[in-house]
């Protein structure tokens, strides 16, 4: 067995998503001035702590490079792990992001 989820991007939807037995690992994503702004990472209660979430942060951010994106943070989670893991991830973040713009989730 796999120790990696498996992650669906789903751009019709503007996510990201872990399918589970729970429901849906789920990473929500807007389009703002050619950046991918992720609004909202959410994960089924019954999963919580079992790295769902960073799976699909970490999937996102590596999506983001590999395809020459910027990206905006507005989602609180996404926020911190790129704090927690800055030398990797800083660059990745827009010029023109405002943290105090939209509300982080």
């Amino acid at each position: 067995m796999s120790n990696s989820p498996e992650i669906v991007h789903e751009p019709d939807n503007n996510q990201f998503v872990i399918h589970t037995d729970f429901g849906e690992a789920v990473q929500m994503y807007e389009w703002e001035d050619g950046a991918m702004a992720i609004m909202h990472t959410e994960v089924p209660v019954e999963l919580e702590g079992q790295g769902l979430g960073t799976a699909l942060a970490k999937y996102t951010l590596e999506y983001i490079e590999e395809q020459g994106l910027k990206i905006k943070p507005y989602c609180l989670f996404m926020e911190e792990y790129i704090e927690a893991h800055a030398p990797q991830y800083k660059h990745l973040i827009a010029d023109d992001f405002d943290p105090d713009a939209k509300i982080n989730e």
